[in-house]
């Protein structure tokens, strides 16, 4: 080989080798830059993730529903009642005072059965313990019924009074109801009550009720066709 060709031969050997390090270089810019960017991808993807679609978390999140009723029946004192209700998934859980009797109060526990389409329908069975002024042991069903702007609620329970079989009851509420709007809601209502005594069996009125976000307010009006009609005031929150 001659010394110009050795002289070219070198010529390549370090143009190769200075290509192959810019590449190598490179090649580490954008393994670092990469390495710097993963991180910030799983974070944005673990954002989008936590925005986009409710997580175990969230499917496993309590909600709770706060409601008082102030009722002023006819012949007697006016007084309060509450009901706290605590779902989680599909566990259902209460607590009532005033319900079933005035000075009685209540726990529940059921599990709701819910199926989604043009009609919207939820089931709970349910079994609560009562104590107080009344005592006993109640089976109990919640259902609802939904279905454009129509719902159909009915709250049903029978205490096996303690005190014998001649005190046991059975206790109803029910609303049916035509929500034209968000915050609006109309309808009719019936009750089946030992709390407090009326001259029928089952006492009947209207409703109307408004509803702000996590508020709402509802009157009820009672008995329109009998001489001693009254009024309940429920204020429910939802949290």
């Amino acid at each position: 080989m001659t010394v110009r060709g050795l002289w070219l031969l070198l010529a390549f050997a370090a143009t190769a080798r200075a290509d192959l390090a810019r590449d190598v270089e490179a090649a580490c810019k954008e393994a670092t830059l990469d390495a710097l960017r993963a991180p910030r991808e799983l974070l944005c993807a673990a954002g989008e993730g936590e925005e986009g679609a409710p997580g175990e978390e969230d499917a496993e999140a309590w909600a709770f529903d706060l409601t008082g009723y102030f009722t002023d029946p006819p012949d007697d004192d006016p007084y309060g009642s509450a009901i706290l209700r605590a779902d989680r998934g599909p566990l259902h859980l209460e607590a009532r005072y005033n319900y079933e009797d005035l000075d009685t109060g209540s726990v529940w526990g059921g599990w709701t059965f819910a199926w989604s389409g043009e009609v919207e329908f939820s089931l709970v069975p349910m079994l609560g313990a009562v104590f107080g002024h009344t005592q006993g042991v109640a089976p109990g069903l919640e259902f609802d019924v939904v279905w454009k702007v129509l719902e159909l609620y009915v709250e049903a329970e029978y205490v096996f009074d303690v005190d014998g079989t001649d005190d046991s009851f059975f206790y109803l509420w029910g609303e049916f109801t035509v929500n034209p709007t968000e915050w609006l809601s109309l309808g009719i209502v019936a009750q089946r009550t030992r709390a407090y005594d009326t001259d029928v069996e089952v006492d009947r009125g209207l409703l109307i009720g408004f509803h702000v976000r996590s508020v709402s307010a509802t009157i009820y009006v009672f008995n329109l066709d009998q001489d001693d009609p009254y009024v309940m005031i429920g204020v429910g929150l939802s949290f």
